[in-house]
């Protein structure tokens, strides 16, 4: 199954570089080598390189296809979730390439960043941080959008849950310069301050990223049961 669905994305490889690389340099030239650059690249590119292949599945209706191979349903299902953790790392990946790209290459190019108030330096524990917020959201987010997607209903929520997060997503960073969440709720003055230095930080991520995964496995198990009653 794994080799099925990269197979599919390798088709479209050529064009997601493309898009990475334009994506990732606007980013770039307006808020310089801030660590958040690692969300805002590796989170939208996980949607960019995955609904697409998803949607196609649903449209040319793939899944009946795949009962032909000598696969079980549970092994469709959990190639599938396979496919899309690796692809979600790979985002994640192309998310801190694109930072440490910015921080190595933004100091040469007079004039950038656009946004004067933003810098170049990199930051080691803000960058392991945004690593696992990351990976962390969209396990999160796919673990929900997979179940409705591989039981066939719903399916309209499936392609508004990546749109909601991003959302979210955004609205959270533009309002950090208006809201105090730590004086709202004070665990997340705990959580900063305990990934203030790197052995922290990639503790806190740890912690997110482990309990993304659980919460992802469970999904994958909801999944399964769903799709061995989907009438194909």
């Amino acid at each position: 199954m794994l080799q099925f669905d990269f197979l599919i994305l390798k088709k479209s490889l050529i064009k997601n570089v493309v898009l990475w690389a334009l994506y990732a340099t606007g980013v770039c030239l307006v808020a310089g080598g801030v660590p958040l650059i690692i969300l805002l690249v590796g989170f939208p590119m996980s949607h960019m390189v995955l609904m697409p292949m998803l949607m196609r599945d649903q449209n040319r209706t793939w899944f009946a296809f795949r009962q032909a191979l000598p696969f079980s349903r549970a092994d469709v299902v959990a190639g599938r979730y396979a496919s899309v953790a690796l692809v979600a790392l790979g985002c994640m990946a192309t998310g801190m390439l694109s930072y440490v790209l910015a921080c190595t290459l933004g100091p040469l190019i007079p004039g950038l960043p656009l946004l004067g108030h933003f810098s170049f330096d990199f930051n080691t524990p803000v960058a392991v941080a945004m690593v696992g917020a990351t990976l962390t959201l969209t396990l999160i987010m796919y673990a929900l959008v997979l179940p409705f997607m591989l039981a066939g209903t719903y399916r309209k929520a499936a392609t508004y849950i990546p749109f909601a997060f991003m959302l979210a997503i955004f609205a959270g960073i533009f309002s950090l310069s208006t809201v105090d969440y730590t004086a709202l709720l004070p665990i997340i003055s705990i959580i900063s301050s305990a990934a203030q230095s790197t052995g922290g930080a990639c503790a806190v991520a740890g912690c997110f990223v482990a309990a993304s995964c659980a919460f992802y496995l469970a999904s994958e198990r909801v999944a399964a049961r769903a799709y061995q009653t989907r009438d194909l």
